[in-house]
């Protein structure tokens, strides 16, 4: 089992499947430690326990045929695997009605620390109750991402260290910490991978 420290920058990969087409579904997230040193195992757990509570505002609006399948996470800093297991909580949505055509999503947006670095996320499928004759979300859709935007905002943390959520830049090797989100009102386009074709 090894560590986190100070300063690690951490990938988390949250896995989903829409079993009616055949897609695979992720959302990565990147993370900066600080504080003390944090164990593979208390790392993963605290991000998983937070993810999965983030997710669950989310289940409602979200098909029954979309599985929520693993979280993953990956120390850049120190290029090694962590771990990876399953949601805590959470199998499947819960929603009953058919999927949103497969390239809809909905759209959550961060402010960053840094010009001209802002967070994306496309969310996973919406069932079509989810969106109204003008094709914006309805009111109890844009308050599930509300919910959503506020959960993943919040830092993945224990008694004496913590790691907050931003943009991980390999390029500039530049870490941007998310401020603030903003709910989309409208679906978006999102162009999600098809069955065999990678994740």
């Amino acid at each position: 089992m090894g560590q986190i420290n100070a300063g690690d920058i951490l990938r988390v990969t949250c896995k989903m499947h829409a079993n009616n087409v055949g897609q695979d579904i992720q959302n990565v997230f990147h993370y900066k430690h600080y504080g003390d040193s944090a164990t593979d195992t208390a790392w993963f757990t605290a991000c998983a326990t937070l993810m999965d509570t983030a997710y669950d505002a989310l289940k409602t609006q979200i098909p029954n045929d979309v599985t929520f399948e693993s979280i993953a996470v990956w120390d850049i800093t120190q290029d090694r695997p962590v771990y990876e297991g399953s949601w805590p909580t959470l199998t499947a949505g819960t929603a009953t009605a058919d999927p949103l055509p497969s390239q809809t999503a909905a759209l959550a947006l961060f402010t960053s620390d840094k010009a001209r670095s802002q967070g994306r996320k496309y969310l996973p499928p919406f069932a079509e109750n989810a969106c109204d004759t003008n094709g914006k979300l309805t009111s109890g859709a844009t308050a599930a991402l509300v919910t959503w935007i506020a959960d993943v905002l919040l830092y993945v943390a224990a008694v004496n260290w913590h790691s907050v959520p931003g943009n991980w830049s390999p390029t500039k090797v530049r870490f941007a910490q998310w401020l603030a989100g903003l709910a989309q009102d409208y679906f978006r386009t999102q162009r999600r991978r098809v069955e065999g074709v990678g994740s």
